[in-house]
């Protein structure tokens, strides 16, 4: 199987910006183009993000400690 080209600069680039705040739908905003715009571009690339308002989709474990003595 081949191996997919892949960016060893995008990545830092996108984690120094997350660092500042800058979250990739502000570049893609900034690029004039959007967020899935941006990740069809970059996909193999890069990790790139989805919508989804930073909801988790899992439910937590509900966790039922209790001491034992």
């Amino acid at each position: 199987m081949k191996k997919c080209e892949s960016s060893q600069i995008l990545p830092k680039v996108f984690r120094g910006l997350r660092s500042t705040g800058v979250l990739p739908g502000a570049v893609a905003a900034d690029l004039g183009i959007t967020v899935e715009e941006m990740n069809k571009m970059l996909f193999g690339m890069v990790m790139t993000s989805m919508e989804g308002g930073g909801q988790s989709t899992t439910a937590k474990p509900q966790r039922r400690l209790s001491l034992v003595t």
